[in-house]
C-alpha cells in the first residue's frame, strides 16, 4: 500500500505514512518514491563502493561530523549518514529515497531530516534551487524571509502566523522559474521554532509539541484546526527580505534597499547546496539567482533587539511589500 504526498512541488509516494502531511490523491508516475526500512539485496550490493564525498562540519557532535554524503563510484547513488544513525540512500536522479535507522531513533526524527535537509538534496539531484528561507503568502502572492542562523525566520514567520497569514515554506524554499517569472513551491505544513523562541508567541514553551525526542526544537503545526495557516499552492514569487543583525536604534525595525550584489552574494549562500563540491551546479544557481534579482525586490528588514517589538517588524514588512505587490500579478504568473 502506497501513501502520497505533495512537498516541494514534487509527488511523493511513501511505503508508510508520514505524520506531519496531508495525503494528497494518488498518482500514476509520482516524482519520488520511498522506502521505510527496506533494502533489496541487489540494492545493497550497488552500494559496496559508496566513497565519502562531502563533509559537513558547521554542527560537530562529539567532535564527529554532523553530516557525511558517501557516493558510489559510478555516481548512480549517494548516501547521507547523519551522526546520529540516521540514514537516507538516494538514487542520482532523486527519484527513490531508501530510509534506515535504528533506536533510540524515532520516526519524528528521521522525519525531521527528510522534510527538510533531505528533501533539499532532492531538489538539488533535480536541479532545483532551493533557499534556505521562509515565505509568507500575501493575497495571492509570497515574499521570501532569508538571513543567518538565528536571524529570526522562522520566529518571524511564525508571528505572521498568527496575524492570519499563510505560511508557504520554513527553511526550505524550493523556486521554479517559469516563462520568465519565479515561483515558490510550498514545503512543509509546520514552523520548526528554537525552544527559546517560543515563550516570545506562545507563552510556555510546553504550549507546543517538541519536534522530536532528540531535537531541541518546538512544532507549530499549520493544519491543526485553529491555525489552518498554511500555503498549499505555489505563489509568485514579489520580495525577499533579509532579516540583518538586530539594533537598539529606537526607530527600529525599518526597511532598507538591498544592493543587488549583496543580495546576490547573500542568496548563494543561502541556497542548500552552498559548499557541496559541484562547479556545475553553483553555476547554474548562479544564472538562476542573477535573472531573480534582476526582477524580485531585494530588501533589507532591521528588526530591533527587543524581542517585544517583533510584530512592528511583520508590519513593517507588510507595509514595505505593498509598494511591491502588483494586483495583477496572480493572473499573469501561472505556477505549477
Amino acid at each position: 500500500m502506497s501513501y502520497h504526498y505533495s512537498i516541494c512541488g514534487l509527488q511523493l509516494a511513501a511505503d508508510s505514512e508520514l505524520p506531519g502531511l496531508t495525503a494528497v490523491a494518488a498518482v500514476s508516475q509520482p516524482d519520488v518514491r520511498l522506502y521505510w526500512q527496506k533494502e533489496s539485496p541487489q540494492l545493497i550490493a550497488r552500494l559496496a563502493t559508496l566513497r565519502v564525498w562531502h563533509v559537513t562540519t558547521e554542527h560537530e557532535i562529539n567532535d564527529d561530523p554532523e553530516l557525511v554524503i558517501e557516493k558510489t563510484s559510478d555516481g548512480s547513488f549517494y548516501c547521507l549518514r547523519y551522526v546520529n544513525g540516521a540514514n537516507f540512500i538516494l538514487d542520482a536522479q532523486g527519484t527513490e529515497i531508501w530510509i534506515r535507522y535504528a533506536a533510540p531513533l524515532t520516526m519524528a526524527d528521521v522525519l525531521a531530516y527528510l522534510f527538510c535537509p533531505v528533501m533539499s538534496f532532492v531538489l538539488y539531484l533535480r536541479g532545483v534551487v532551493c533557499l534556505h528561507a521562509s515565505a509568507i503568502a500575501v493575497e495571492g502572492q509570497t515574499f521570501a524571509l532569508i538571513g543567518q542562523s538565528g536571524a529570526g525566520k522562522s520566529t518571524t514567520a511564525a508571528m505572521f502566523a498568527q496575524m492570519g497569514f499563510s505560511i508557504l515554506s520554513d527553511d526550505l524554499l524550493a523556486l521554479c522559474e517559469r516563462d520568465g517569472a519565479f515561483c515558490a513551491q510550498p514545503s512543509y505544513p509546520q514552523i520548526h521554532l528554537r525552544t527559546e523562541s517560543v515563550p516570545l508567541l506562545y507563552g510556555a514553551e510546553t504550549n507546543l509539541p517538541q519536534l522530536a525526542p532528540t531535537w531541541d526544537k518546538r512544532r507549530l503545526d499549520l493544519q491543526q484546526p485553529q491555525q489552518q495557516s498554511f500555503q498549499n499552492q505555489a505563489l509568485p514569487l514579489s520580495a525577499i527580505y533579509l532579516l540583518s543583525e538586530r539594533v537598539a536604534d529606537p526607530a527600529a525595525p525599518f526597511i532598507k534597499p538591498l544592493a543587488a550584489t549583496e543580495g546576490l552574494l547573500t542568496l548563494l549562500a543561502d541556497t542548500f547546496s552552498a559548499g557541496l563540491p559541484d562547479k556545475n551546479v553553483r553555476a547554474r544557481e548562479f544564472n538562476t539567482l542573477s535573472r531573480l534579482i534582476q526582477q524580485i525586490p531585494l530588501r533589507r528588514a532591521i528588526p530591533h533587539q527587543d524581542a517585544t517589538r517583533l510584530p512592528a517588524l511583520c508590519r513593517a514588512i507588510l507595509d514595505d511589500f505593498c509598494t511591491f505587490r502588483q494586483p495583477a500579478i496572480a493572473s499573469q504568473v501561472a505556477c505549477p
